[in-house]
């Protein structure tokens, strides 16, 4: 499993937060919000971002989309994700999700050249939900999975 290195300036990540096991409910609320107040200056409407956010004993998620602003509805949550550098895993659905994520896993524990970066000393990915992402279509679809990295010292 090889990925693409992608640096990207920060994220403004507009949407709905809470806890993993909550992922469902959690995506429903950012689409009926969206669909009740819309977003300003949104970068894409049709690409969706899930954050993973790895904490002492528990999983948070925002999902979302991007903007260029953190001026929005106050029932929105914002999370501000600094510059970083990713390895982008692109994951077929149908190959199995939890085993590929086990696989990155073991690429960032194992790679000589990266080690994981963090958001505020808490480990973290983003599933990408674009182009290749296809609610209807689960056997052909794709999302990215992006790592933040940091070069070893």
């Amino acid at each position: 499993m090889t990925p693409k290195i992608l640096k990207k300036s920060d994220l403004i990540v507009i949407g709905s937060k809470g806890k993993e096991f909550e992922t469902g409910a959690v995506w429903q609320k950012f689409l009926d919000l969206y669909d009740k107040y819309g977003m300003y200056e949104q970068l894409s409407s049709n690409e969706i971002y899930k954050i993973k956010l790895f904490m002492d004993k528990k999983t948070e998620v925002y999902i979302g989309m991007l903007s260029n602003t953190k001026r929005q509805s106050p029932f929105y949550r914002n999370l501000i994700i600094p510059e970083n550098e990713y390895a982008v895993f692109e994951i077929a659905l149908i190959d199995g999700y939890k085993e590929k994520l086990n696989e990155i896993d073991e690429w960032i524990k194992t790679n000589k050249k990266y080690d994981q970066a963090k958001l505020n000393d808490n480990r973290f990915l983003i599933e990408h939900y674009g182009k290749k992402f296809d609610e209807n279509d689960f056997e052909n679809s794709k999302i990215d999975v992006w790592v933040p990295i940091v070069k070893k010292q």
